[in-house]
């Protein structure tokens, strides 16, 4: 579902990646985005939708391995997120 490699905002330490087409308005990003505030690794990324962009944070860290390693560790927690939550699927599966 995302589309790219994770791309540096104009502020210091957001990032954000694209989807491959526009998701849900409304009740599943809600969903969504509550579900992020379930955990403290969630509630730190402080995700933020537009269109359909995610952006996140993540430090820019100066070593490029450092910053490898915690950008991977993002994208896979955004993704596990899409999973629980992606339309369709249905509550507790």
């Amino acid at each position: 579902m995302l589309n790219n490699d994770p791309v540096r905002t104009g502020t210091a330490d957001r990032w954000r990646v694209t989807f491959s087409e526009e998701l849900p308005q409304g009740p599943w990003r809600d969903k969504f985005l509550s579900r992020a505030q379930l955990t403290s690794e969630g509630r730190a990324l402080g995700l933020n939708f537009e269109g359909r962009t995610l952006e996140f944070n993540c430090p820019d860290f100066e070593d490029r391995e450092t910053l490898k390693v915690a950008l991977q560790s993002r994208i896979r927690f955004i993704n596990e997120l899409l999973e629980l939550t992606k339309p369709g699927r249905a509550a507790g599966q």
